[in-house]
């Protein structure tokens, strides 16, 4: 098992990123407590095995917007994540599909946010999921069939 480790480092003279011997391997990966606003369509493409992914603490605001690019970013993780983090972000709105290529999800935390409104079929895709974490936001309106 391999982790892939990107938080900030308590003292200069420790690494930032730790790589994993083979990025095939990677199966857990932390990119808490950073400085992130967006993610590259092709950013977990080498990450196949994936099951854990850590995006807490960033700065990801209209990330959730754009469902194609979501899609795009999310696509080589569709059969392998099971867990997704992203709460204490700047998210205000769960867009339709948001989250629809991740079959495999079965955690979802997004506690902490900003988020106001969840749209329908935001979460309807997401047949494993089991556990979904949305307190501590500014919630005032969730579709009948989110």
């Amino acid at each position: 098992m391999s982790s892939l480790l990107c938080a900030r480092s308590p003292s200069p003279s420790q690494p930032r990123v730790t790589h994993p011997p083979t990025w095939a391997h990677t199966v857990c990966s932390y990119l808490n407590g950073n400085q992130l606003s967006s993610i590259a369509s092709n950013a977990f493409s080498r990450l196949t095995n994936l099951n854990t992914l850590y995006l807490g603490s960033n700065q990801l605001a209209t990330f959730l917007l754009n469902t194609t690019a979501v899609s795009l970013v999310f696509a080589p993780l569709a059969s392998t994540l099971q867990t997704l983090y992203i709460s204490n972000n700047r998210i205000e709105t769960i867009a339709s599909n948001t989250f629809s290529v991740l079959t495999a999800l079965m955690y979802l935390g997004l506690f902490s946010n900003r988020i106001t409104s969840i749209a329908s079929n935001a979460f309807s895709a997401l047949t494993a999921l089991t556990f979904l974490q949305i307190n501590n936001n500014n919630i005032t309106s969730i579709a009948s069939n989110a």
